[in-house]
């Protein structure tokens, strides 16, 4: 909505972003507590990747919407019914998810324990916990790799997706992007579950993140270079392209299936990043 009233109030997507960052941090810190508090030893990484399928079939949908919606919208941004759309299908959304989630007291462990929640604190001390946990040895260990886990989304989605496609292009990419993300979870999360010491499966799920990230990246670079697209010189922010799947296919079809890749690499990533806190903190909710 505040991107829709952008032009007329020119700081609405600056408050819109910011209510959005807050909403989703609350939001995702609170789900991903539930995901990894839910898990055995050997099931996190099914558990996580059965999450990240659930979470990105909203992706899809969403990029789905924005094809159909958009099919004959020749202009560089979405229309109004779009925008209208998405915001009736998060209010259902949101009025839905108390109705449907199951008391975390409820819940039974597949082994047969029961999970166990301590009640929360102050939001003042609530938040002091989060500041000291940077002081914990697994976090400054890992504060890079979290630190990076969020940079390629810009890239990804405004760059890569968002100067080199037309409008419904952008749609049908979005979803295909989603789409390789749970079935990349889904694969990945089976690795993370074999019957492995838990050191042998982390030094795999490594070098798959680093795998995936060089190939995903480097063919995107490469891609560029080689793109025919504003008379051989690519896109660039100043200098976007308009490909569209049909029209200019097969040229669009090397970059449309780089932008699945790019989906795969982000599953990997995200998911080997949920597990290795799901195996610190080893079932304690506090953590």
């Amino acid at each position: 909505a505040c991107i829709y009233f952008s032009p007329y109030w020119g700081l609405l997507p600056v408050v819109g972003g910011v209510i959005l960052g807050i909403g989703a941090g609350i939001f995702w810190a609170a789900q991903s507590s539930l995901m990894m508090l839910y898990a055995t030893p050997n099931s996190r990484g099914s558990f996580i990747a059965c999450f990240w399928i659930i979470f990105n079939l909203g992706g899809v949908a969403g990029g789905l919407l924005q094809f159909g919606l958009n099919y004959h919208n020749e202009g560089k941004g979405a229309n109004a019914v779009s925008y209208f759309t998405f915001i009736a299908i998060m209010i259902l959304g949101a009025l839905a998810a108390p109705c449907l989630l199951a008391q975390p007291s409820s819940v039974v462990r597949e082994d047969g324990t029961k999970v166990v929640f301590k009640c929360a604190e102050a939001p003042a001390e609530e938040i002091r916990a989060a500041l000291l946990s940077i002081g914990d040895p697994f976090v400054q260990r890992n504060l890079l790799f979290f630190l990076a886990s969020n940079w390629f989304y810009t890239y990804n989605f405004s760059g890569f997706n968002g100067h080199q496609f037309n409008m419904r292009t952008r749609g049908l990419n979005s979803a295909l992007f989603w789409g390789a993300q749970m079935l990349a979870a889904w694969l990945f999360g089976k690795l993370l579950d074999a019957r492995l010491p838990p050191v042998t499966r982390a030094r795999r799920g490594m070098g798959l993140v680093v795998y995936f990230l060089v190939a995903s990246l480097g063919l995107a670079i490469w891609n560029n270079s080689r793109s025919t697209c504003n008379h051989g010189h690519g896109w660039d922010k100043g200098m976007p392209c308009r490909l569209d799947y049909l029209h200019d296919f097969p040229e669009v079809g090397v970059p449309m299936v780089i932008n699945v890749l790019l989906g795969a690499s982000d599953a990997v990533y995200q998911n080997f990043a949920l597990w290795l806190m799901s195996m610190a903190a080893a079932g304690d909710a506090r953590k």
